[in-house]
């Protein structure tokens, strides 16, 4: 076999593969093309040139004027062909100038060179044709060939599984699981989702090359498009002493890891909108089904403001962009929504007095009240210790319940600075032993194992000093070691006053 024929062969199943071969360059290989893709075929006898120059116009700003080639012109009885390689006589923006003198055109996207590929190393019989014809697809495709037998019809699995996106056919096996589960269960929050749910894909995935599907709402996931692509190799009989055809199956995948990764985030962002909508249906009472509990919405007033609660959902300022979680995320628009319906005189309504009462029961007391921008919620204050509340608690109860609350919190904060500080300014005066430890509550074996993990041996020494303790403790130590520190100096004064 000659290897003008040989070169025949490669070059047939090259184009079969969807690539043109090119020149052979020593110490890399024969060059392989992509093949021109026609972008643009009108002619006068079927449209207006308006059309034709639109069409044109279209290729251009899709493509760019500079990867498009004339592949095909008509015009006062001269025919021209070219097929993107080498000097161009004609190109786009004459065509563009001389429409009106054109009977037709086809332009066409510019070969590429994609890579370099040694076909010395294939055979021409069917085998060596099919390894090459495989090779090319998986070097300088648009798909991966996949090594598998067979593809799947997500659809024929069973009767739950429901595409969404794109033709059914897939690998399984390389689908992406996504977790569909509400856990914040709302079934009017569900009804809303699946009655308005189109296809949220199709504008990262025009060309559908990737697939989504669920089984029963609950279980998602996402994949590349999968292909059976036959290719009709040619290859040499030497029996026959001539080419023969037959065909050879690829299953092949789109190449859309970054789709697949666009498409999870996409079903992220939609299960974290059901689950804030359904936070916001439970809280307001609006479920089939709803049990009260301390984070529900304050309906006893907002019955009376509103005749319908979806009025009030619907005016909530819900930050739908924010990547906090969604209980903040309901939290704080609930927290704007009362702040938005407080007037000058902090009254909820223009009559719920909750927050002015809270007011002037803390100044009478000696306490600030204030609203803090940073964290967008007023505060308590005392001797410079700051407690931040939701409106939503303060409206819950009564206003003196309420900051007896608050206040108590304040004080016992204040009461444990106190000992910090006691702690550290004492610990240099106290010895601390075994005992002090478990007294102040510690368990043996946590202390046990701070002796250990801090070099002290107990059978040689009796106790050591607080300062030196808190030297050797570990970040996770801290907290235990000025336990047992403050139980040892409450042994300390009770000896004290025992000798006294």
């Amino acid at each position: 076999m000659s290897n003008a024929r040989k070169r025949e062969v490669f070059e047939l199943n090259a184009k079969e593969a969807g690539f043109e071969l090119g020149k052979s360059i020593r110490g890399k290989g024969t060059e392989v093309w992509s093949l021109p893709e026609t972008v643009v075929d009108v002619s006068k006898y079927w449209v207006s040139r308006d059309v034709m120059e639109k069409e044109i116009k279209r290729a251009i700003e899709k493509y760019g004027k500079d990867n498009l080639f004339v592949g095909y012109l008509y015009y006062e009885n001269t025919k021209y062909e070219s097929n993107g390689h080498g000097y161009e006589y004609y190109d786009v923006d004459w065509v563009l100038e001389n429409l009106y003198r054109i009977d037709s055109v086809k332009l066409y996207t510019k070969p590429k060179l994609l890579g370099y590929i040694s076909i010395s190393h294939y055979t021409v019989d069917y085998d060596g044709q099919c390894e090459f014809v495989r090779d090319l697809r998986e070097m300088f495709g648009d798909t991966e060939v996949a090594d598998v037998d067979y593809i799947d019809d997500v659809t024929a699995l069973d009767r739950d599984n429901e595409v969404i996106h794109g033709d059914p056919y897939v690998i399984e096996a390389h689908a992406k699981y996504f977790d569909g589960r509400i856990y914040e269960y709302n079934e009017y929050a569900l009804e809303e989702f699946w009655s308005n749910l189109e296809d949220p894909f199709e504008d990262i995935d025009p060309d559908e090359k990737i697939v989504v599907w669920h089984r029963k709402g609950k279980d998602w996931y996402v994949a590349p498009r999968a292909y059976e692509n036959d290719y009709e190799v040619w290859y040499w009989n030497p029996v026959e002493q001539d080419l023969e055809q037959e065909y050879f199956t690829l299953i092949e995948e789109e190449r859309a890891e970054r789709l697949v990764e666009e498409a999870l985030k996409i079903l992220e962002d939609l299960k974290r909108e059901v689950e804030i909508k359904s936070l916001i249906y439970n809280r307001a009472g609006l479920c089939e089904y709803c049990y009260e509990n301390d984070k529900m919405f304050n309906l006893n007033i907002l019955a009376k403001e509103y005749d319908n609660l979806w009025d009030f959902v619907y005016e909530l300022p819900v930050d739908w962009n924010s990547n906090a979680s969604p209980e903040y995320i309901v939290d704080d628009a609930y927290e704007k929504f009362l702040q938005s319906k407080l007037d000058e005189k902090l009254r909820l309504f223009g009559k719920y007095k909750h927050l002015y009462l809270l007011k002037k029961i803390a100044e009478d007391h000696g306490v600030e009240f204030g609203y803090d921008d940073e964290f967008g919620t007023y505060y308590l204050r005392f001797k410079n210790e700051k407690y931040h509340f939701y409106l939503r608690d303060l409206y819950n109860g009564s206003p003196k319940r309420f900051f007896n609350i608050l206040f108590n919190s304040l004080l016992r904060r204040l009461t444990e600075k106190m000992k910090k500080r006691l702690v550290y300014r004492k610990a240099k005066e106290v010895f601390v032993g075994i005992e002090d430890s478990i007294q102040a509550g510690n368990c043996k074996v946590g202390t046990q194992e701070f002796i250990k993990q801090a070099g002290i041996d107990p059978d040689k020494i009796g106790g050591v000093r607080g300062n030196v303790l808190l030297e050797l403790a570990r970040p996770q130590d801290i907290k235990y070691v000025e336990r047992a520190i403050l139980q040892a100096l409450k042994r300390q004064r009770n000896k004290g006053d025992e000798n006294d």
